[in-house]
C-alpha cells in the first residue's frame, strides 16, 4: 500500500512541470455571484415569498440554440445555487463556456414568475484555461475583471 501511494504520490508532483507551462494546469473561472433586491433594498432570495431558486432554470445557447444546463455529475447539476456572502444570499450562476466567435457566451435564466433574463459574457479561452473577464446583464455591464474584485454584483428587481 505505501508503495502504491509513493507512486501516485510521484505521478502527481511530476504532472505539471515547469517544462510545459502551457499544458500543466486548466483554470476555469466562469461563474458570477448575483444577489438580487428589491427596490427597497430587501434581497429577494431570504424568505418565502421571494424567489425559489430550485424553480430558475437556466440555458445556455450552444450554435445558436439555447439547450436547458444539466450535469448530474456536479454538486449543483442545474449550474446555480444559493450562498451566503458576508450575511447576504447570493445565486452563484454557471456561466455558458460556449462562445461565438467574439468570445460571448449567453446564458438565459428564466424564474418561476416567468420573467427571463440574458447574462452575456466575455470568455478567455487562452493557454488552455476558460476565464470569465467581462459580465453584461439584461445588455449592461455589471462587472470587469480589471476591477480586480471577484465576479459579484446586485440586480435590482
Amino acid at each position: 500500500m505505501k508503495k502504491l501511494l509513493l507512486a501516485l504520490l510521484t505521478i502527481i508532483l511530476v504532472s505539471c512541470t515547469s517544462d510545459d507551462p502551457e499544458n500543466c494546469c486548466t483554470y476555469i473561472s466562469l461563474g458570477t455571484d448575483i444577489k438580487y433586491e428589491n427596490s427597497e433594498g430587501i434581497n429577494l432570495l431570504d424568505g418565502s415569498n421571494t424567489y425559489n431558486v430550485s424553480e430558475i432554470k437556466v440555458f445556455h445557447r450552444i450554435d445558436g440554440e439555447w439547450e436547458r444546463y444539466f450535469e448530474g455529475n456536479l454538486d449543483y447539476p442545474k449550474g446555480l445555487r444559493k450562498i451566503e456572502i458576508d450575511g447576504e444570499n447570493y445565486l452563484t450562476v454557471l456561466l455558458s463556456n460556449g462562445v461565438n466567435e467574439d468570445n460571448i457566451s449567453e446564458t438565459k435564466l428564466v424564474f418561476d414568475n416567468g420573467e427571463e433574463d440574458i447574462i452575456k459574457s466575455v470568455v478567455d479561452k487562452s493557454s488552455g484555461n476558460q476565464i470569465v473577464t467581462k459580465i453584461w446583464y439584461n445588455e449592461e455591464l455589471k462587472w470587469s475583471n480589471e476591477e480586480n474584485v471577484e465576479p459579484r454584483f446586485t440586480i435590482v428587481k
